[in-house]
């Protein structure tokens, strides 16, 4: 079985095990070994679960806005064939809304400070109310907000193909939004969390037209105590008409219920908010910016507050003791994964530069065409410059902590190495200790060995003729006698030194037989 990864809105280990046990019923839970890493959820199975069969074990405050259907009733943009494309997922319930349009209108004078009129909030889910209320005149100097929302920030929309269509084709909106919208799709995992598609700004005498993607942070709803951070990012496209002052906004939401979505509303409702959107056409596109960006921070702060207690670990390792080298595996993993979690920030606060940088100009071209006041021009400048100054002390404070970790990954590496080292120069001192004994006894054996052949001949000589079997008389000179039975001694010892040295050699050859067969599973293992 191999090692796969769910997603990180996968209720707990339990429904993850009842997705796993309805499809293989004979595994049992501990060889699945579940296990949480971050934000996601990884398990051992013969094959990877799909985004399908996840459903089931789905947090419920996200699965209970859907169903399952059996037709293909909800859409992602194609982006390679630039048309809405319909995917067997999951649909938006009838009696839910689909599209939300905001419209603000102001009294028609020329003051830009001029007081807000009149606000609607109008709620769409059929495709005949939205093209009616989107092909209903316009007055003058009117804002229309159409907002749409997710389910859950990795699902796909909860809208039907013929809505999305209509919007696109009413509007006029450009195609290039549809790289927007494909950001959108449905995934099981944090895919493109560093892309931001690059802003895309077309500028005429006529109309300012211009779409990205803007990436922001906020915590998930979490009874942890440890906050629980996720990367999410708005779709924003806006159309700007100078002549009848009219500005279109097309906003894709990540959540329905996300902070951001609900901030924004409460801002939008506000009289003096909606008067400096009026005041200048570029002030929204500031206030999403500035919803949020103080929540990098935060971000940053908690991960580099684990390197440093990581850090710490490292630090006080004591090479005397025993090295824990799980712990210190786990500490290693656990820099790679805050590593990756923060190398995804650059690329972000890059974009959102360049973006300060393309608002920055379209300011100067309102300002050249009149079409901003130079008071009005100078805040929104020094606005941007705020932004930017802000964005780039959070880009250099990322580098650092991103440099802490690759030194902390380092030191660790190194300790493990040191410890590894240490302990084997421990084990040769002992190794030294042991072949210096066995020196000694070598010697001790060849003095023992020569002093035996010295004595070894006369030795067998003095017993040879001590036997029985030999007599010695003295009468009329020395005589030697010898008994009929001698044979006897050579008939007992000559087989008994065969047959231990025959024991000898089978029991050596027998050692050498086991040595081998050691050796060859060592080495198919």
């Amino acid at each position: 079985m191999k090692r796969y990864t769910a997603g990180k809105y996968i209720k707990s280990d339990d429904a993850l095990y009842e997705v796993l046990h309805k499809k293989h019923s004979t595994i049992s839970k501990a060889d699945f070994e579940i296990t949480r890493r971050g934000d996601l959820w990884s398990y051992k199975a013969p094959e990877q679960l799909t985004a399908d069969e996840l459903l089931p074990g789905i947090q419920n405050r996200h699965y209970d806005r859907m169903m399952r259907t059996s037709n293909h009733s909800t859409c992602i943009v194609n982006m390679e064939l630039a048309v809405f494309e319909t995917l067997p997922s999951l649909a938006c319930s009838t009696n839910l809304p689909s599209v939300e349009v905001w419209d603000f209108m102001w009294a028609r004078n020329s003051d830009p400070d001029s007081q807000l009129k009149h606000m609607q909030t109008t709620v769409l889910s059929d495709i005949a109310s939205l093209k009616g209320h989107l092909t209903r005149p316009r007055e003058e100097r009117t804002t229309r907000i159409i907002a749409m929302s997710k389910a859950y920030s990795w699902a796909p929309f909860d809208i039907p193909k013929e809505m999305l269509q209509e919007i696109i084709a009413q509007l006029d909106v450009t195609p290039e939004i549809l790289p927007v919208f494909f950001s959108f799709r449905r995934h099981t995992n944090r895919l493109e969390e560093a892309f931001s598609d690059s802003i895309w700004v077309s500028t005429s005498k006529d109309f300012t037209e211009l779409t990205y993607l803007l990436k922001y942070t906020e915590t998930r709803n979490s009874s942890e105590a440890k906050a629980d951070w996720s990367i999410r990012q708005i779709g924003v496209y806006h159309r700007y008409d100078p002549h009848a002052m009219q500005s279109t906004w097309i906003l894709l939401f990540p959540t329905a219920d996300s902070s951001t979505r609900r901030d924004l509303v409460n801002e939008l409702s506000s009289t003096c908010d909606m008067e400096q959107t009026a005041y200048h056409p570029l002030s929204l596109h500031v206030s999403l910016m500035q919803a949020r960006i103080h929540n990098w921070r935060l971000y940053v702060s908690q991960f580099e507050n684990e390197v440093w207690e990581l850090a710490n670990l490292a630090f006080t390792v004591d090479f005397e003791s025993t090295m824990p080298f799980q712990d210190a595996y786990k500490d290693i993993s656990d820099l790679h994964y805050i590593e990756t979690r923060l190398a995804t920030l650059p690329p972000i606060f890059d974009a959102q530069l360049e973006l300060v940088g393309q608002l920055d100009s379209l300011n100067e071209q309102f300002f050249h065409r009149s079409q901003v006041s130079e008071e009005t021009c100078s805040k929104m400048k020094e606005t941007l410059g705020n932004l930017r100054r802000r964005l780039e002390a959070y880009n250099a404070n990322v580098a650092f902590v991103l440099g802490k970790i690759r030194s902390t990954t380092q030191l660790v590496s190194d300790t493990i190495d040191l410890k590894s080292q240490h302990t084997t120069e421990k084990v040769s001192d002992q190794m030294l200790i042991l072949n210096k004994s066995a020196v000694e006894d070598g010697t001790s054996m060849r003095v023992i060995t020569v002093v035996t052949l010295v004595y070894l001949p006369s030795t067998f000589v003095a017993t040879f003729f001590g036997m029985g079997f030999f007599a010695s008389r003295d009468d009329a000179g020395v005589h030697w006698t010898s008994s009929p039975y001698v044979w006897l001694f050579f008939g007992l010892a000559i087989p008994l030194t065969l047959l231990t040295l025959g024991y000898w050699r089978w029991s050596l050859s027998r050692a050498v037989r086991s040595r081998t067969m050691q050796d060859l599973v060592k080495s198919g293992a």
